[in-house]
């Protein structure tokens, strides 16, 4: 088998992707308590998303959990955007008491790439890497674990040394590319300009494995299922298309064009190869109906186009 080209596969080193390490005999009891998805049952192979909320129930940082390799079973790893990493270790912290845990920022420890194009699996078994078959599953190997995302993509996590080997035989991409796989699946990383605004539901966390309503008490539960199970969520995020000639910040308001009102949020943004630029807005449930319209900034900005997702938004509850 001949070696794959570097037009065919592309790299970028994820400069804003951060790594929790959270280690110890009650590692995964700690964990469970703590974050919104099933982390008692985690497998060695899976990557899970998950949510740490404030009591309020609203999103304070999104995960990727996974077990870390090694001797110690006890050991995961919470990866989640790096300017957020020092505040939470400090705050999840408060809540070790006298369980035996321990939490560390161990984001300068690891290079994490993001790889894609048709020929990346081929790239990874050329460099000895392993290649896991389905999303959201990670595989381990000499120290390099290799994750699967949407999109095709693939997440690979080792040491810094080890991994300026694989990126040479790719060519260059960019974030935007990396990032707009996320908004066509329709996943939301939280951010600090979205940080402590949202409670799960609002990006859709449930129906990409981001809540498990089966599980125990974790900060903000009873908000988040009463959300649920009580229709109480007004607002859903939504794929959009944006009429602009100018990037769109995240964090930017969303109003109505109809009566000027504020009714929603930009939570992710990226640039097409056309130039055009794709988003994901939480917004008020019916923004987008009939005769009805959403801009960016204000009541007359840049106008955003309903798009598809890969998954159906349930309908709200009647009152």
């Amino acid at each position: 088998m001949s070696s794959p080209t570097a037009t065919t596969v592309f790299s970028i080193v994820l400069k804003d992707a951060g790594l929790i390490q959270v280690e110890g005999a009650e590692a995964a009891a700690f964990l469970h308590g703590q974050l919104s998805s099933d982390i008692a049952n985690l497998a060695s192979d899976q990557l899970r998303r998950s949510g740490y909320c404030t009591p309020k129930g609203r999103l304070l940082a999104d995960f990727l959990v996974f077990m870390h390799p090694g001797a110690d079973a006890a050991t995961y790893c919470l990866q989640t955007d790096r300017r957020l990493v020092t505040a939470l270790v400090k705050r999840l912290s408060m809540f070790v008491l006298r369980a035996k845990v321990k939490l560390a920022d161990v984001s300068e420890h690891y290079q994490q790439i993001g790889l894609w194009g048709t020929d990346a699996p081929t790239l990874l078994r050329h460099a000895g890497c392993p290649v896991p078959e389905q999303v959201q599953r990670i595989v381990h190997q000499s120290g390099i674990s290799v994750a699967k995302l949407e999109g095709e993509r693939f997440l690979v996590i080792g040491p810094h040394e080890t991994l300026k080997k694989l990126t040479p035989l790719t060519q260059s991409g960019n974030i935007d590319a990396w990032n707009l796989a996320d908004v066509l699946a329709g996943t939301a990383r939280i951010l600090p300009e979205t940080q402590d605004l949202l409670v799960p539901q609002m990006i859709n966390f449930e129906l990409v494995g981001g809540v498990d309503f089966r599980k125990g008490c974790y900060p903000g539960q009873e908000i988040v299922a009463r959300a649920q199970y009580r229709g109480a969520v007004k607002r859903r995020m939504h794929r959009v298309s944006i009429d602009s000639m100018q990037r769109p910040a995240i964090g930017s308001e969303l109003f109505s064009g109809s009566d000027g009102a504020a009714v929603g949020t930009l939570v992710a943004v990226a640039q097409t190869p056309s130039k055009n630029f794709e988003a994901l807005a939480v917004v008020q449930l019916g923004s987008f109906d009939a005769g009805k319209s959403v801009h960016l900034i204000g009541p007359d900005g840049p106008a955003l186009t309903l798009l598809d997702l890969p998954y159906s938004i349930p309908a709200p509850k009647a009152d």
